[in-house]
């Protein structure tokens, strides 16, 4: 009888210990979770990169994270088929998903196939983009809706690349909601839809803030971002909820 006790509790200890972390456990783990919290299409996975390289996607790369993005590139065509895809943008729950890393390698990917890309630096609040470009960020979004500056002062062309370029956030305003809408806004995405094939919005995180919610009605396509063992699996019927609000 000791021996089946001890057996029994070799048995269900573990279980018990596997059942307790899984129930504590507030983070994404698997791409079936999300699936079975949200109709909402999965465009594609990308895996860790231990390599810090802000752009991971050139011209001859082979490596699993340029194949990655090549694919979603592919995918996103397949989300809009009676449709002309142009302007996408990127947002997440929270700071820390990977919004900006997404947004440039995806910019780059479009940009290889010879297609004129811009990147919008929109997270005002917290803009990282122009940093991991090492881009000066002096004059930006933030100057060109308060004050009356050309178009050519705010494009920056990112360095060593063709087809690329990034207009940054600028000095972060006081009141980041109130100069999104804008007339200037308007006008912006008027001419950069007459000027550039792809316009990728980096935005700042919806569970924050409003800012990519106020962006929704220049965008074609939203890109969501989830990220493994960092996002919260409350997040799903969040990002649901907006999918079915439209």
């Amino acid at each position: 009888q000791v021996r089946i006790m001890a057996i029994m509790l070799g048995l269900i200890i573990p279980v018990l210990i596997i059942l307790l972390k899984d129930f504590f456990n507030t983070k994404i783990q698997d791409r079936k979770e999300i699936e079975a919290g949200t109709q909402i299409p999965i465009l594609g996975e990308l895996s860790y990169e231990k390599d810090k390289k802000s752009i991971v996607i050139e011209n001859k790369s082979r490596s699993p994270i340029a194949e990655q993005f090549r694919l979603i590139r592919t995918n996103l065509q397949y989300m809009m088929p009676d449709k002309k895809l142009q302007t996408i943008l990127v947002s997440s729950f929270m700071s820390g998903e990977g919004k900006s890393f997404v947004s440039l390698n995806l910019a780059s990917s479009l940009s290889i196939t010879g297609a004129k890309t811009i990147i919008l630096e929109f997270d005002l609040r917290k803009p990282k983009l122009s940093k991991y470009l090492n881009l000066t960020n002096e004059i930006g979004l933030s100057n060109f809706i308060i004050k009356d500056i050309p178009f050519d002062d705010i494009i920056q062309a990112i360095p060593d690349r063709e087809n690329i370029y990034v207009i940054s956030s600028g000095p972060i305003p006081p009141n980041p909601a109130e100069l999104l809408l804008s007339k200037k806004t308007v006008r912006l995405f008027e001419y950069l839809k007459e000027n550039f094939d792809y316009i990728i919005i980096d935005t700042a995180p919806v569970g924050l803030v409003t800012d990519a919610l106020l962006l929704e009605k220049f965008v074609d396509l939203s890109i969501f971002i989830i990220r493994h063992k960092y996002s919260f699996k409350a997040v799903i019927p969040f990002i649901e909820k907006l999918y079915r609000e439209k």
